[in-house]
């Protein structure tokens, strides 16, 4: 009876002692607490980015070109980064597809002790990422067709013209870009050289045809909307 006693105390003491070091690696994790956002780029305004879910984010050591783990964002954005070690600095990267215009981030953060955001309390985030298109050394132009009332207007030819002469014979045999906007009324179109474009939408309703014109400049990596009210 001594014996199972004594074997009994034992047990109990290794089972403490484990849960201590359990303890112990869980408060030494360093778990961090991210967010992922995409940033209002027609405004270029990042104070009004909203918070992205479903995005795949890349943590990397700096100099590394393999990637330690990846974290999908959750609804409101937020994502988890543990066993990063203090006074290190780490590569995080994060992009998503939308309207088929590709979003990037890319940004370093520095993991300090002490500064912990736990994700199941979520009070903050200690690095947020917001994601721009990725257009490269293009220009992006974004258009948006409607009609008189501000309906959505599908299946609208719409063309692109770098010449004011050839714009206003309206001709799309003469555009340097042209296609028709998607269900929702919208066409990206993605442009190699920078500088002063025409718009010409038109669209035939029961013989009748609309018809609306406009002008944008584009810039490299920057994108542009322009939003077509077409009138008879």
């Amino acid at each position: 009876m001594k014996s199972i006693h004594i074997l009994y105390i034992c047990a109990t003491q290794l089972l403490l002692a484990g849960c201590k070091k359990v303890n112990d690696s869980l408060e030494n994790r360093n778990i961090y607490a991210g967010r992922v956002l995409i940033a209002d780029t027609i405004n270029n305004n990042t104070a009004l980015a909203l918070p992205s879910g479903g995005v795949d984010v890349y943590v990397y050591r700096q100099n590394d070109n393999y990637y330690l783990y990846k974290k999908t964002t959750d609804a409101r954005g937020f994502f988890t980064m543990d066993f990063l070690k203090a006074g290190e600095n780490y590569r995080i990267t994060a992009g998503a597809t939308l309207s088929d215009i590709p979003f990037t981030a890319d940004t370093t953060f520095l993991a300090k002790e002490g500064e912990r955001t736990y994700y199941l309390n979520m009070i903050g985030d200690s690095v947020r990422l917001t994601l721009y298109p990725n257009t490269g050394n293009n220009c992006l132009l974004r258009v948006d067709t409607r009609d008189s009332l501000g309906g959505i207007l599908p299946k609208t030819e719409v063309s692109i013209y770098s010449s004011a002469i050839l714009f206003a014979n309206g001709n799309k045999t003469y555009a340097n870009y042209s296609a028709d906007t998607d269900p929702n009324g919208r066409i990206n179109f993605t442009i190699l050289t920078p500088g002063k474009y025409y718009i010409l939408a038109q669209k035939s309703i029961d013989t009748v045809k609309w018809v609306s014109r406009d002008s944008v400049i584009l810039s490299k990596g920057k994108l542009n909307s322009v939003t077509m009210q077409l009138r008879k």
